[in-house]
């Protein structure tokens, strides 16, 4: 994979966290100061800005070892490897109210459950998004080599 594919790739992969990150800010700017919890919950449990930068990160390694096609293929799977990633905060954050005696943690815990649609639904636009672009500008450039 060429310096500049691999470039874009990167660029891809952490868009995202720079959008997810940018939205507390906006609302505070917007609204007025948020409290931590409501942060915490709104943006780092449901929009995945916990989980988001730890995907990112690790697929920003993945694909340092794979060939151009397989980094492509990548694409589309990369909203479902992102599942994981996005449940284990809400796990650990339900676990954690557990353990201080409040039982609506178990809620917590399985709650992740019912955002995963919408978090499939948002992966795959911008995984589209992604492939569009990368098939126009890069994938017709190698294969006109």
């Amino acid at each position: 994979m060429s310096l500049t594919v691999y470039r874009f790739f990167q660029i891809a992969i952490w868009t995202p966290a720079v959008f997810l990150v940018s939205l507390p800010l906006l609302e505070s700017m917007l609204r007025g100061p948020q409290s931590l919890d409501d942060i915490l919950l709104t943006y780092g449990l449901s929009f995945g800005i916990i989980a988001y930068p730890a995907f990112a990160i690790w697929a920003t390694r993945y694909i340092k070892k794979k060939s151009e096609a397989a980094t492509a293929r990548l694409i589309w799977w990369a909203p479902i490897i992102f599942i994981p990633f996005y449940g284990v905060p809400w796990v650990i954050y339900g676990l954690a109210h557990v353990v201080m005696g409040d039982m609506s943690g178990i809620a917590m815990a399985l709650l992740w459950v019912a955002f995963s649609p919408y978090i499939f639904l948002v992966g795959y636009i911008f995984s589209m998004a992604v492939f569009v672009i990368y098939a126009m500008f890069f994938q017709t450039a190698s294969s006109e080599h």
